[in-house]
């Protein structure tokens, strides 16, 4: 097994600093050299960065004096925040918000980009200012890590790390997939609905015109109706019990705030921050929400939506909608959802923007009335959120892998044995 060293960042690599052409030169700029910036680094969401969303020309590169640095090597926001890393797949410059790693022959640059992201919080430590933290190049290389010596070992831990992310990569591209899918799906099934009869969506309008009517809400299907929410829920309001008694606090009635709602990932609910007693519910005149009704944040922000599985409360950030007898919870909950902007354009305020109990009274939804056509749309939009699940599962499983891959190989708690070729 090689040897681990600790080593100044100077002794493995040169450290480059970036700067900025004079932005009201209009020959500096619109090139095709790569000028990255804090911001472009904070977009990427691989360990890659492709390129960045201003270039520079060669008399404006010329004119900061900034130096083209060859792709592969590690490149990191210094200020504002410290700590984003990437490695540039093309030649680059930099503006002054980064400072740039060129390595020695000897050391691997993925490596080095594990090793510095594992180690952000040390970087972060080394940084001041007042309007905000930026690491200087002197201190930059002051910093020392325990690495290994062998160029073999830095590249097969490298390429180990590497495989998980790649695994990662394509497993966030199938959760943005399944996103884009739902999107249409939502759009279509709230528009065109299910032929019970088929099983299939419906023709859309301009296929089959004679299948839709008009509405002042547009051309819908005939099947279906106009209807205001109120219509087919009761529309409830929430209410706080004084925090300053402790008898009213800590029960088992779950009680929903729009922060709660801000960390549902999916449809449903069944737990929630803070909980009251009976005692402080019937304090401040709440109403118990019954299993499979839905809550929405009216405020702060307006539009998030989930249906909770256990009996509930709400605080007044969020209003609730119990359903009349007889309605498909999802199918209202993903209706809502689609039509999310109707909530927000009726939202008013100064300090943050709220929509009142009357005004959602006002709210008119395109309904479809056959309950078995409701199961049938929200059947297959539960089939989707379920396929968004799983992937979004084994995107957490596979991050914690990756975390621990790094610890274990990062710190030499786990050592790779090379073999004689490598």
């Amino acid at each position: 097994m090689s040897e681990w060293k600790n080593l100044n960042i100077p002794e493995f690599a040169s450290i480059v600093s970036g700067a900025t052409p004079a932005t009201n030169i209009k020959e500096y700029w619109d090139g095709d050299i790569m000028w990255v910036t804090p911001n472009d680094l904070s977009s990427t969401t691989s360990r890659f960065i492709h390129s960045s969303e201003r270039k520079i020309s060669s008399l404006g590169q010329r004119s900061a004096s900034t130096t083209i640095i060859p792709a592969r090597n590690v490149v990191m926001s210094s200020r504002a925040p410290i700590g984003y890393f990437a490695l540039p797949t093309r030649d680059f410059t930099t503006n002054q918000g980064c400072k740039t790693f060129v390595f020695n022959d000897k050391h691997d640059p993925e490596y080095h980009y594990y090793n510095f992201l594992f180690h952000t919080e040390l970087f972060k430590r080394y940084g001041s200012g007042s309007t905000f933290m930026e690491i200087s190049k002197a201190n930059i290389e002051r910093l020392s890590f325990l690495i290994p010596v062998d160029r073999a070992e830095q590249h097969k831990i490298a390429t180990i790390l590497s495989t998980v992310d790649k695994v990662i990569e394509m497993t966030e591209a199938a959760i943005e997939k399944y996103k884009a899918i739902k999107a249409g799906m939502l759009q279509d099934l709230f528009t065109r609905g299910i032929d019970v009869k088929t099983g299939k969506l419906r023709p859309s309008y301009q296929e089959a015109p004679e299948l839709y009517k008009e509405t002042n809400l547009g051309w819908i299907p005939k099947e279906w109706e106009v209807r205001l929410i109120k219509d087919f829920s009761k529309i409830v309001s929430g209410s706080t019990p004084t925090t300053n008694n402790e008898e009213y606090w800590n029960g088992d009635i779950n009680w929903i705030t729009p922060a709660d709602m801000s960390k549902i990932q999916h449809q449903y609910f069944s737990d929630t921050d803070r909980r009251i007693t009976t005692k402080g519910m019937m304090s401040c005149s709440a109403t118990l929400l019954p299993v499979n009704s839905i809550v929405m944040s009216s405020r702060a922000p307006i539009g998030y939506f989930a249906i909770g599985l256990e009996p509930f409360t709400t605080n007044q950030g969020c209003k609730s909608f119990n359903l009349t007898e007889g309605q498909n919870a999802e199918y209202q909950y993903y209706n809502m959802l689609h039509n999310v902007g109707l909530f927000l354009r009726l939202g008013s305020g100064s300090t943050f923007a709220e929509i009142t109990k009357s005004q959602i009274e006002k709210i008119m939804l395109p309904i479809a009335i056959d309950h078995n056509e409701q199961k049938a749309i929200s059947h297959v939009l539960i089939y989707m959120d379920k396929t968004i699940q799983k992937e979004e599962m084994t995107l957490v499983k596979n991050l914690s892998l990756k975390q621990g891959l790094m610890h274990d190989l990062l710190t030499g708690r786990i050592r790779i044995k090379l073999t004689m070729e490598e």
